[in-house]
């Protein structure tokens, strides 16, 4: 028992699949060696992932307040601050709210994967016309053009790769983790 409450420990985090390619390009040839840029390629347009960044940041921006805030912080905590993932402690009084809150976020997060696969197919189709305009002679742009649409994700499987994740371990069975 920490304080009057028991603690407990939450991590949260946001899933989803990136559809994102990186590639190394010869650029130029330097002394005897290739030199090569490192490009990515993304299916979605900047626009869409730019919604998706902006809500990435929100989230974590509001689950760094409300699981780390000074009021509910118990003892000495280390912080998993990654791109997809935050780790904290939360006083037992706050998580009813935590729950309502982390819900209004799992609809918003839902709704923004709902109006992306609204329009899915359209993306990969440009993505693909795009990329083998770009990157390859016309004579292969059927077989490579058929070879990336198999490397991309379904939309059933993109839509599922959606996920807001939460775990929560007990005062209790943090301290007996602890120990061992």
């Amino acid at each position: 028992m920490i304080g009057n409450e028991i603690a407990g420990e939450i991590n949260v985090r946001l899933k989803r699949l990136e559809l994102a390619s990186q590639y190394f390009v010869p650029v130029a040839k330097k002394r005897g060696n290739m030199v090569v840029q490192e490009i990515w390629v993304f299916v979605l347009p900047k626009d869409i992932r730019d919604k998706l960044k902006d809500f990435d940041q929100r989230f974590m921006a509001s689950q760094q307040l409300t699981i780390n805030s000074q009021e509910d912080i118990q003892e000495t905590w280390s912080e998993n601050m990654m791109v997809d993932s935050i780790s904290g402690y939360l006083a037992e009084s706050k998580w009813g709210q935590f729950e309502k809150e982390l819900k209004q976020w799992e609809n918003e997060y839902f709704e923004l994967r709902d109006e992306i696969l609204e329009r899915y197919e359209e993306y990969v189709a440009q993505f693909i016309k795009g990329f083998l305009a770009a990157m390859v002679k016309p004579e292969y742009r059927r077989q490579v053009g058929f070879e990336l649409k198999c490397t991309i994700p379904s939309k059933e499987e993109y839509g599922e790769s959606f996920a807001v994740v939460w775990e929560k371990r007990e005062g209790k069975d943090r301290e007996k983790n602890r120990e061992k």
